[in-house]
């Protein structure tokens, strides 16, 4: 978890030198190394039982459309007998990364004298100091909040085993947890690979009109 505040601190200083928003977090999946689905399965696709089951009704069409997206042809929020179920749950928190920074300090150097004559022809002069480059003088820690929002589904066959379990999230300082979640439920299907485990840390920079704000 460290790790992860960590890289989206740094992303969060960089995006802030750049016009677009940029999104960054963590995609984790394990998967049965014989998982084999066919395009034409049928997925249903419902909320964790131990979830906010409001919320995450609210996303499972953003879920559906992006696993139609990945050509799956036949996913739904309601069937019978499916071939598989993706149970999915969408969370959020805040979190408290404390990091030491440097403090800097600069020191008067040699003086110098400037003088002129003012509008009385009287000669006015002013001693000015050649200031050295900032110094480390010591240390000090901060304490940043960020919000750490996820998306976690797990997809079971029809004996009820789990085949494939993904976490993605996103670290940010004041976006709309609504607006990661809509993104979090495209980006981590979009993701999903059936050949290998992934672990990745992962950066998006978002179109120019784009506002995670509510």
């Amino acid at each position: 978890m460290k790790s992860i505040l960590l890289f989206a601190a740094l992303s969060i200083l960089l995006s802030g030198c750049a016009s677009n928003t940029t999104l960054s977090g963590r995609y984790l999946s394990n998967l049965d190394p014989n998982i084999d689905i066919a395009k034409s399965a049928s997925i249903l696709v419902r909320s964790n039982k131990e979830g906010d089951s409001l919320t995450n009704r609210r996303y499972i069409p953003d879920v559906i459309q992006a696993l139609t997206q990945l050509g799956f042809t036949n996913v739904a929020a309601q069937m019978t007998a499916p071939d598989y179920i993706l149970v999915v749950n969408f969370t959020s928190k805040q979190e408290n990364l404390q990091q030491t920074v440097p403090v800097f300090t600069r020191h008067r150097g040699t003086p110098y004298v400037i003088c002129h004559q003012n509008k009385n022809n009287n000669r006015v002069c002013t001693t000015h100091y050649h200031y050295n480059a900032p110094i480390v003088s010591g240390y000090r820690s901060i304490t940043t909040s960020t919000n750490l929002h996820t998306f976690e589904f797990t997809l079971y066959d029809q004996q009820d085993t789990p085949i494939l379990e993904v976490t993605s999230n996103v670290v940010d300082e004041d976006c709309s947890q609504w607006k990661i979640y809509k993104f979090l439920a495209a980006d981590a299907i979009a993701r999903i690979n059936f050949s290998t485990p992934v672990d990745t840390q992962y950066s998006v920079t978002m179109p120019e009109d784009y506002s995670c704000q509510q």
